[in-house]
């Protein structure tokens, strides 16, 4: 199938853990530019471990129920399984273990036709400067349970292919923002942001990815 640059999501859905969704949520009420992206809340929707809009829902959830976040999304945020979903991961996926990372992925392929999946995740988890990484986490008690079976972007290919999503792109964030980010984008971050330890940088980058899946059609990202 040729690539479909029109694909308009009906939904996004972002999942995370309950301390992270909290957050989220208080950032985006105390910034009226976000809530405008949002769209609409349903405000007799909503609590610190969720937040509901007709266009954007985040929420926490336990990976090991799959199930348990496809009813509430039909439930309670009213989505229509048929429309286009995207489902947004934002360094979590690899806090839970293989199976319960499959599970949830398979689980939200097969019930909604049209789903997608936009992921940044932590890549090339082998070498001895993720193994500090980790280390780190562990101490602080939330250790990556899902890092040792997700290593490369293949892994993480794999791991979509696993839930039913034929149609995937995956990068390193260095080829990000060395070529998929246009020159005055990239000029805008550098400006916010100064760039002054540049191997560190790169080295930083080479250990986060961004992985785009779709189980129905390849997407023009």
């Amino acid at each position: 199938m040729s690539a479909d640059s029109t694909v308009n999501f009906a939904r996004f859905v972002e999942v995370d853990s309950n301390e992270v969704v909290g957050h989220k949520i208080k950032i985006i009420r105390e910034h009226e530019s976000l809530l405008q992206h949002c769209g609409a809340v349903q405000s007799s929707a909503n609590s610190a471990a969720a937040l509901n809009s007709e266009r954007y829902h985040v929420i926490a959830q336990d990976a090991t129920k799959g199930l348990q976040l496809v009813n509430k999304l039909v439930k309670n945020c009213q989505i229509n399984k048929s429309e286009p979903i995207l489902f947004i991961f934002e360094c979590v996926l690899l806090y839970w273990n293989e199976e319960a990372r499959t599970n949830l992925l398979y689980t939200l392929s097969k019930s909604f036709p049209k789903c997608n999946f936009a992921v940044f995740d932590l890549v090339n988890t082998g070498d001895k400067f993720s193994e500090v990484m980790q280390q780190s986490l562990s101490e602080h008690d939330t250790p990556l349970l899902g890092a040792s079976s997700t290593r490369t972007l293949d892994d993480w290919k794999q791991q979509f292919e696993k839930a039913g999503c034929a149609h995937l792109n995956a990068w390193l964030m260095t080829d990000v923002f060395e070529h998929l980010i246009d020159a005055d984008e990239k000029e805008r971050i550098e400006k916010i942001e100064f760039l002054d330890e540049v191997e560190l940088l790169t080295q930083l980058f080479n250990h986060y990815c961004i992985v785009l899946a779709s189980n129905h059609t390849e997407i023009n990202w």
